[in-house]
Formats: C-alpha cells, sequence, structure tokens
C-alpha cells in the first residue's frame, strides 16, 4: 500500500533538512562554482549524502516501489543539488536490489525488469542487469535503448 502524498513529502522535507546540517558554505561555493549552477547548493559530500539517503530508505521501511519512484520525482523536482542527487540514488539503490535479487532467483529479476523496461530509469537498468548472463542482459539493455530513444 503506498504512502500519502504528504508522508512523501515530509520524509523529502526530512531528508533535505538532514542533508542541510551535513553541507558546509565553503563545500556549497565550491561545488556551485564547480558546477556552474543555479542550484541550491548544501555542500554535502557524496559518502555522507549516500549515508543520509540509506538512512531515510530504512526509516521509511514500509516505502513501496511507487513510493520510492514517487520520493525520487519529489527530490528531483526540488531545486536543491543534492535532493537531485539523492533522488538518483535513491533509483540506483532498486537496481542495487535487483542485482543482489539475481544471486538467487535470475529469472524473477530478467522478468521484472523486462515487464518494466519502457518505465525503468537508466541508473537502475545498469545496476539491475550487472549480474544476469551476457544474453539476458544484452536483450534487456537493446530494449531499453529501443523504448527510450528520443
Amino acid at each position: 500500500m503506498s504512502l500519502p502524498h504528504s508522508r512523501l513529502a515530509e520524509a523529502a522535507d526530512q531528508l533535505t533538512e538532514q542533508l542541510a546540517r551535513l553541507g558546509t558554505p565553503q563545500r556549497a561555493a565550491w561545488d556551485r562554482d564547480y558546477l556552474h549552477s543555479d542550484l541550491v547548493h548544501l555542500g554535502v559530500p557524496i559518502p555522507d549524502l549516500r549515508r543520509a539517503v540509506n538512512a531515510t530508505s530504512r526509516n521509511q521501511r514500509s516505502l513501496t516501489r511507487s513510493d520510492v519512484l514517487a520520493l525520487a520525482d519529489l527530490l528531483w523536482t526540488s531545486n536543491v543539488y543534492e535532493d537531485r542527487q539523492a533522488a538518483v540514488h535513491l533509483l540506483k539503490a532498486i537496481g542495487w536490489v535487483l542485482r543482489e535479487t539475481t544471486r538467487r532467483d535470475h529469472h524473477f529479476v530478467t522478468t521484472w525488469v523486462e515487464s518494466r523496461i519502457d518505465r525503468t530509469f537508466g541508473v537502475t537498468l545498469r545496476e539491475a542487469v550487472r549480474r544476469l548472463h551476457d544474453t539476458d542482459r544484452t536483450r534487456l539493455i537493446n530494449a531499453y535503448r529501443r523504448t527510450h530513444r528520443h
């Protein structure tokens, strides 16, 4: 069962607040200048960002796949650079889970990814197919490319 939008927005806000506490003004200025970015930068080192996202995921154990995608969407639409980085990390984490599931159930992962190839994110796919057999990996990557052409 999916969480209400208000709970997901609250989780996103709490993550942003946690990230703000982890950043430094010096790092934020350096990031902004280096990236030539108009986004708000909090100056959070990537390892700290990953730990914060992982902690948020653990604290929100009832998150469904739809919830994770909705949370990632909330973070991605933010004007805060680190929120967008957190969104990508969340999407990559879905791929990590699938990659690890491959050890136990190769067929499940292949079928799951194949049935969602048109709405799978590239970062998720990259991780999900990493341990699949070459033929399955190639077939899924080619299917992804066909469905995501511009």
